[in-house]
């Protein structure tokens, strides 16, 4: 987040055109920045200057902190082919036997996919900001101020047709102008949204990649191109949203005796049985398919880290609301990847759970998983729809205490809220409102304290909650301690089509 007493080496880009055809997500990355500035910077740079200032000045950037980003909203793309001379040289042409007149009247053909920027000029700034403190300022004043004169010489961001005019300066955060753009930012928890930035030796990987493909000929042989590699993938989130999707793979629980029974568990008891058996049972799978024994302690049975809690499997309950006849009861459950996984465990957990019966706490079978697909069940499709508003099935467990001096704080209680859905992955700026009760929001659920849950999370508060979001959110949604065994578990609302029978 922007910090106004913060100061900041800014470098503030214009683009010159209502189009941008550069490749990959916008805005963009920071290491495609950092390229275009190292071009710069070898332009008309004397060898002396390049290696006692100019190289310095960027091997300081690459190792700094991931900048934040402001960008204007696109407004839709396009796509179109441009032609443009074959990039193959004389030499290569003649050693192949082609005729050199012949290949240069050959056009290769360019797909581009430009998105379009605002009409009005002064809307089409794109700025890019380094948090530095004034002591780091006032130490690498040199390092800055040629970065400054660098960005003065940078003419293209994206394709060759992307022309832009550049201004470097460092400024406190407010003096930062943030209007009609969206602000990215870097994030600890995983996104959709990843950005390559700048490492450690990007810099000589840069000018390594560029020699070789100059001197590509010289022993004859074409030098076959590759893109740097010295670079760290950062999440970044954009301002008032939030990308929460994730791998989940839903399974019905049915008897053991192989007539296709529907087993039901009670409300009361979803995180004290059903997520306890779905754990064991990914963990017997994980083991048999002979991954190691860290890897299934960690991602699979979530023994993690209090840096990492979220880097693992989810196993949630998914109790039968929102009809007449609802009941609570646990018939299916969920297993869900977290945010930015590839869907490799749910996969495994397809295709070897339905072969697996469930056992309880005492080794006894219990039920038999059953895949099935999420889009036609109108209850599953309940807690991973999308929508705006949402309420919990399972109350949400808050670490910290609500009362102060034995009197209930209010205000303490939507500070301990906000913190969790920012835990969670839901900072304070995606939330419009939210609400809470012990009562349920849900026909066939009960009231928030009658939850069985585990010892440890017994003395900690727990509450039904209803929130709203300022955008539109994907489920499953889980909130607070506990929501990886399906504590704290959201359903959409309002349902238009409520599913007949459970």
């Amino acid at each position: 987040m922007l910090d106004q007493k913060t100061c900041y080496l800014e470098l503030s880009v214009l683009y010159l055109t209502d189009r941008y055809h550069g490749k990959g997500d916008w805005p963009p990355s920071p290491a495609r920045l950092f390229q275009a500035l190292t071009a710069a910077g070898r332009k008309g740079s004397s060898s002396s200057e390049w290696h006692h200032s100019v190289a310095l000045s960027l091997k300081w950037l690459e190792e700094i902190s991931a900048p934040l980003i402001f960008a204007p909203e696109t407004t839709g793309s396009g796509a179109f082919v441009i032609t443009g001379p074959r990039n193959q040289g004389d030499k290569a042409v003649k050693s192949m036997g082609i005729d050199e007149k012949r290949m240069r009247k050959q056009r290769d053909l360019k797909p581009l996919s430009p998105v379009f920027l605002p009409d009005a000029l002064e809307n089409r700034f794109l700025r890019y900001l380094w948090s530095v403190s004034k002591a780091e300022a006032e130490k690498h004043r040199s390092e800055i101020e040629s970065i400054c004169r660098m960005a003065k010489k940078m003419t293209h961001l994206g394709y060759g047709i992307d022309q832009i005019a550049v201004h470097g300066r460092i400024v406190q955060g407010d003096q930062v102008q943030s209007e009609n753009v969206k602000l990215y930012e870097p994030c600890e928890r995983p996104t959709l949204l990843r950005y390559k930035v700048p490492a450690k030796g990007y810099l000589e990987n840069l000018i390594d990649l560029y020699e070789a493909k100059r001197n590509r000929l010289s022993s004859g042989v074409v030098f076959p191109y590759s893109h740097p590699e010295k670079y760290r993938l950062v999440y970044y989130r954009k301002e008032g949203e939030v990308s929460m999707d994730r791998s989940v793979s839903i399974f019905a629980l049915k008897s053991i005796d192989g007539s296709g029974r529907t087993v039901s568990v009670r409300w009361r008891d979803a995180a004290m049985t059903v997520a306890p058996w779905a754990r064991h049972g990914a963990g017997v799978i994980a083991k048999k398919e002979g991954y190691a024994k860290e890897w299934i302690d960690r991602f699979v049975l979530g023994h993690t880290s209090e840096g990492a809690r979220d880097q693992r499997l989810s196993y949630l309950p998914l109790p039968s609301i929102g009809h007449k006849n609802a009941d609570g009861g646990i018939r299916r459950f969920a297993i869900a990847e977290p945010v930015g996984s590839k869907g490799k465990a749910t996969e495994i957990m397809e295709w070897g759970l339905p072969y697996f019966d469930l056992v309880n706490i005492d080794g006894e079978k219990v039920a038999k998983p059953e895949i099935i697909s999420p889009g036609r069940d109108r209850m599953v499709m309940r807690y991973l729809g999308k929508a705006k508003n949402w309420t919990t099935v399972t109350p949400m467990i808050i670490h910290g205490q609500v009362y102060q001096r034995r009197k209930f704080s209010l205000r303490k209680l939507e500070k301990l809220l906000l913190s969790a859905f920012f835990d969670a992955g839901y900072p304070e700026d995606v939330i419009e409102d939210f609400d809470f009760k012990r009562a349920p929001y849900w026909d066939g659920c009960g009231d928030a304290r009658l939850m069985r849950v585990p010892k440890h999370l017994d003395r900690w508060p727990r509450y039904h909650i209803s929130i709203t979001f300022k955008t539109e959110m994907t489920g499953p949604i889980m909130v607070g301690i506990g929501r990886h065994y399906g504590l704290g578990l959201f359903a959409r609302v309002p349902m238009l089509h409520p599913p007949k029978g459970i």
